[in-house]
């Protein structure tokens, strides 16, 4: 394929979400070190379970998620990539000799210390104070809530107006001692924040006096504190180097606007990509409007155009999503995409939503679009059946990263990877004596792979333009198995 011209390639693509709060936020690798291409006027396909990480990665590309690292380009020009793991590398080195210099500087160390200790001291007792009033409201809660369950049970029975007397005397009494008991807490609280300010008033006055008294006892270690500087200003230094060429590539939006054109979505559900509020015309023509497009004579003939080609008539374009079948909306979808005359398209599961007899109308229009327009697809998908026939190479992702891309008719009479293995295993045959025998493989990634440092996986090629991530061992295995 050396000699094919690349329209999208797709470099080292992270994409990262932070999830929790704090300084306790976990990181999400949803996509983890990706690297494919695709080649002018071919079909390639992604596929995975669900959450492995396919329509990240097909967002990423669009630019609906800024990346978190990695550098993709589209007809070589750069479109996307990598500064926002640069800004967050620069925020956490700074943070990292902030830190480092401060251990070199012992009077500003027990200083914070101290300040740190006062933080901790106050934020425990507010939260015993929290825990303190929630149990009492509690309590209260509970006891009025049985007050006011035997009161309607008085009422109920016509029993003694004394009963329902005291009973509604005891209410207004527990809410009185609830809000004295509260407010006690309260004030207690402010007593052990005061008290621990003046702790800490009274040792930072003491650490003054004695750093001034006697400054021998905190020595700087300024060759150090040069060093951790230096290390980290070189750091920041080259990473924003880095910044400022990704910057430049991209430094004429117009170029990059015009570019980005040229690459468009169609979307895994119709319904919740259509605007209920706005007609089939309006929803076609707002890639036309945002591109600049003026003249209604014009949006009308190329939306028009755009619903012919989809096997629509002009007619539709006056209704609104929710009067069309799946069928017909994900059609409008495609029109959608097709109005602005893009390279690329990336259909993220454009079938998944839709009826079997539905699937295979949209499979073959996206199939003639391909040969009458001349297009180049991502095709998203988890249905192999579907992609083998519709993709000339696949690509298979597992927990974000690719283990598996070839020809599809290679991957098909060739898996690799035990993950690849694993889905071919679960495709349905329509052979009822073959399902009664069929085995399944279930892949444990534990239980497959013996990784070690020593031994870790990389991407091989096996047979040509055929690439699996496996380690050196798993490699010779292959190619045992293989020749036999």
């Amino acid at each position: 394929m050396s000699d094919r011209v690349k329209a999208l390639e797709v470099k080292h693509l992270k994409q990262y979400f932070k999830s929790g709060f704090g300084k306790t936020k976990l990181i999400v690798r949803a996509v983890d070190d990706v690297s494919f291409d695709i080649y002018e006027g071919e079909v390639f396909g992604l596929v995975g379970e669900s959450g492995c990480g396919k329509t990240t990665t097909g967002r990423s590309i669009i630019k609906l998620y800024e990346a978190t690292d990695g550098e993709i380009f589209f007809k070589g020009k750069r479109i996307g990539g990598g500064v926002k793991r640069l800004k967050d590398d620069i925020r956490s080195v700074k943070r990292q000799a902030a830190r480092d210099i401060l251990a070199c500087q012992p009077d500003k160390l027990k200083a914070r210390q101290i300040i740190e200790t006062f933080k901790t001291e106050i934020a425990e007792a507010k939260r015993s104070a929290a825990l303190e009033k929630a149990k009492i409201k509690a309590d209260t809660q509970d006891q009025t809530d049985a007050l006011k369950e035997k009161i309607k049970k008085t009422k109920k029975s016509g029993g003694s107006a004394n009963v329902i007397a005291e009973a509604t005397e005891k209410i207004t009494v527990l809410k009185q001692e609830e809000k004295g008991r509260i407010l006690a807490i309260s004030n207690k609280l402010k007593e052990t924040v005061a008290k621990a300010n003046d702790n800490r008033t009274k040792q930072s006055e003491a650490l003054k006096k004695d750093v001034a008294e006697n400054p021998q006892k905190y020595p700087h270690n300024e060759d150090k504190i040069k060093k951790i500087t230096d290390e980290r200003d070189a750091h920041i230094a080259k990473q924003r180097a880095h910044m400022r060429e990704i910057i430049q590539d991209n430094k004429f939006k117009g170029e990059t606007y015009e570019t980005m054109k040229k690459i468009q979505m169609i979307f895994q559900d119709p319904i919740s990509s259509l605007n209920p509020r706005m007609t089939v015309r309006e929803i076609i023509a707002e890639g036309l409007r945002i591109s600049g497009v003026r003249s209604n004579k014009e949006i009308d003939e190329r939306v028009f155009n755009a619903l012919n080609i989809v096997g629509l008539v002009p007619e539709h374009s006056f209704r609104y999503p929710h009067e069309f079948s799946g069928g017909q909306r994900q059609r409008i979808g495609i029109a959608r995409a097709l109005v602005i005359n893009p390279e690329l398209l990336i259909a993220d599961e454009p079938i998944s939503a839709l009826d079997v007899s539905i699937q295979a109308q949209v499979i073959n229009l996206l199939k003639q679009l391909r040969e009458k327009l001349n297009l180049t697809i991502l095709f998203i998908a988890h249905d192999l059946s579907v992609v083998k026939f519709f993709s000339d190479r696949i690509g298979v992702m597992y927990y974000g990263k690719l283990v598996e891309v070839g020809p599809s008719d290679m991957v098909f009479r060739h898996p690799l990877h035990p993950y690849t293995r694993s889905l071919l295993s679960a495709i349905p045959q329509p052979d009822p004596d073959y399902e009664k025998i069929r085995k399944r493989f279930n892949y444990n990634p534990m239980r497959d792979h013996k990784y070690t440092l020593d031994n870790q996986p990389s991407f091989m090629e096996f047979e040509k333009d055929h690439y699996v991530l496996a380690s050196e061992e798993e490699f010779a295995e292959l190619r045992k198995l293989y020749q036999k």
